[in-house]
């Protein structure tokens, strides 16, 4: 299902089509695993833990990182106006 939704904000511009689609699925889960722990090794307060993997989470996939070059920093790929967040929220 994650695998999916990568793939449909890569389709429709909200994601980096540049990383593949099975890399960002697991880099997703690694983060998830990494804040858990964090939060159980008790180097993070839980509540904090999952705003830092949420935050990770909306910054990694995003079609507008690294692209300031190629889209003149408009922070757009020219496909939509949509951000990775609103794909995440959308599911």
């Amino acid at each position: 299902m994650l695998e999916r939704v990568v793939r449909r904000g890569q389709h429709d511009g909200q994601f980096d089509d540049r990383l593949p689609a099975d890399w960002l699925v697991s880099v997703v889960i690694a983060l998830a695993h990494t804040a858990s722990e964090q939060a159980d090794a008790g180097r993070l307060p839980p509540d904090r833990a999952r705003e830092v993997l949420r935050t990770s989470l909306l910054r990694l996939p995003r079609a507008d990182s690294g692209r300031d070059e190629e889209d003149g920093g408009t922070g757009r790929t020219g496909r939509t106006g949509r951000t990775g967040e609103d794909a995440a929220r959308d599911g």
